[in-house]
């Protein structure tokens, strides 16, 4: 700062005082730390009951579902839809199955390659990076993957083992997609 600004500020006085919430931040806060769940979960579907503009989105939605199949909301995340679209019919899959592809060898081979797959589908359909299961995040680490979080700390582990999990189940997929067929 330069001599000029701080002779500004020298001749005002500067009152610290301590804030004091609304009668109604003080209301809200009582009812958020003591009222039961059941209470919050009552009032919520009142505030979306009574207001035009959740009737127009439901509305509109319903109309969407019954034109196209699905509305917008799916499309907010649409590989987590895909993936929970593709889980069962992959796992009925590798229970019913009868042919192999010649990379494999053998039909046990493959087998084994399907259950392995849909186990991956079944935890990234299920999981999110940051709850990814510790047991999994151990296999899906590189050396270079701990490396790094050691030095960014613990949540960037589960994430990092998700995506690995991700991307091999992806590269996969798209590598045999002409295969899943029996």
């Amino acid at each position: 700062m330069s001599k000029d600004s701080d002779s500004f500020y020298k001749g005002i006085k500067v009152v610290e005082t301590e804030y004091k919430p609304s009668f109604c931040e003080r209301v809200y806060d009582f009812y958020l730390d003591y009222c039961p769940d059941w209470i919050y979960r009552i009032n919520h579907f009142f505030v979306e009951l009574f207001n035009p503009y959740n009737w127009y989105r439901h509305l509109k939605w319903f109309m969407q579902r019954r034109i196209r199949g699905f509305d917008d909301r799916i499309t907010w995340n649409l590989d987590g839809e895909i993936f929970n679209w593709l889980y069962p019919r992959l796992k009925r899959f590798s229970e019913i199955t009868a042919a192999y592809p010649d990379r494999c060898g053998s039909f046990e081979n493959w087998e084994k390659e399907l259950k392995g797959k849909v186990h991956q589908l079944y935890l990234i359909s299920t999981y999110d990076d940051l709850d990814f299961p510790k047991e999994e995040i151990k296999k899906w680490l590189t050396k270079e993957d701990k490396e790094y979080c050691k030095k960014w700390g613990i949540a960037t582990e589960s994430t990092r083992a998700y995506y690995n999990c991700y991307n091999d189940f992806m590269d996969w997929l798209a590598k045999n997609i002409g295969h899943l067929w029996w």
